[in-house]
């Protein structure tokens, strides 16, 4: 096998990745000059290919250790104990929904809602440099719970005990309870077919940033093959980005492809908007290689039946 693709056989197989992308991916992680993969002795080549990779790999865990320490010793606790937050009602887009299978909310929030999470969103030390090169941006502040049985019993404060660096950013402890509130998952539930009688709730809540370089191989989500979850939709709430190059700034985007060449919908604004999509519809999702001066954060969640 090629050496560029050794880590990713499995993913190609179960996600629907494309090798050429990935193979493009892995330069663009790994920062490979053209000298190594123009190598024509396939031995000499590898050994090349993992050297460029340990280097960089250790370069990663220096700059996230540095941000490590940044949060825990230096970053101050801003105060702030906003608890207003609102959504747009979302059973106008009911009907899109049903029908495409997604929809896109522009103005997602109201303007003290957008106003506050944009004043407290975490310093860059929050966001660990990534070496996941399918999925090459940053997340942080996770909170991530899969099984059914507990998604149904625990409280919204169990729910969220465990999210690292949660306590340093009081706004975002307030808006990941709202999140996960009785109100937005009933707002929420008015997107979904026939849900009167089905419980849901939110499983994911993560926030991401993304800069030049930055990329999200088109891709289908595992939780399709999951027979424990049989309705599921991911939510991608843009709260920022540059607008004029959205393509270009990580405007994750729904195709029929794996290749980026067949989109359905790509959206064009990048700042208090929403894309939710149902994941049971097999969408290949994604955004291309992230452009000079372009830049992209978002709040990503993800809503299943229990």
């Amino acid at each position: 096998m090629d050496p560029l693709l050794s880590n990713t056989s499995e993913k190609i197989n179960n996600h629907g990745w494309c090798p050429e992308l990935i193979k493009k991916a892995e330069i663009n992680a790994y920062y490979f000059p053209n000298f190594i993969l123009e190598i024509k002795n396939p031995l000499l080549r590898k050994i090349l290919i993992i050297l460029q990779r340990k280097l960089i790999n250790q370069l990663r865990k220096i700059i996230n250790l540095k941000r490590k320490i940044f949060v825990k010793y230096f970053e101050k606790k801003k105060e702030d104990n906003f608890n207003k937050f609102k959504i747009v009602d979302l059973s106008k887009y009911s009907e899109t929904y049903k029908e495409k299978g997604y929809c896109f909310v522009e103005n997602f929030f109201d303007q003290n809602t957008y106003k506050k999470l944009m004043e407290h969103w975490p310093s860059e030390n929050y966001f660990p440099t990534r070496a996941a090169q399918g999925k090459f941006y940053s997340f942080s502040i996770k909170y991530d719970l899969l099984d059914p049985v507990l998604l149904k019993e625990k409280s919204v404060n169990e729910k969220i005990k465990e999210v690292k660096n949660l306590d340093n950013i009081p706004l975002y402890k307030n808006f990941y309870k709202f999140l996960l509130s009785t109100e937005t998952n009933l707002n929420f539930k008015k997107l979904m077919p026939d849900s009167e009688n089905e419980i849901w709730n939110f499983c994911l809540t993560i926030l991401t940033s993304a800069k030049e370089k930055s990329f999200l191989i088109p891709h289908i989500d595992g939780y399709i093959r999951n027979e424990e979850i049989p309705k599921s939709c991911n939510v991608g709430i843009f709260l920022d980005g540059n607008n004029n190059n959205a393509i270009g700034s990580g405007s994750l985007g729904l195709y029929e492809d794996n290749q980026f060449k067949k989109p359905i919908f790509i959206p064009t604004n990048l700042k208090n908007c929403a894309l939710i999509y149902d994941t049971q519809k097999k969408f290949y999702h994604g955004f291309n290689f992230m452009e000079k001066n372009c830049y992209r954060k978002t709040i990503n969640l993800a809503y299943m039946k229990c």
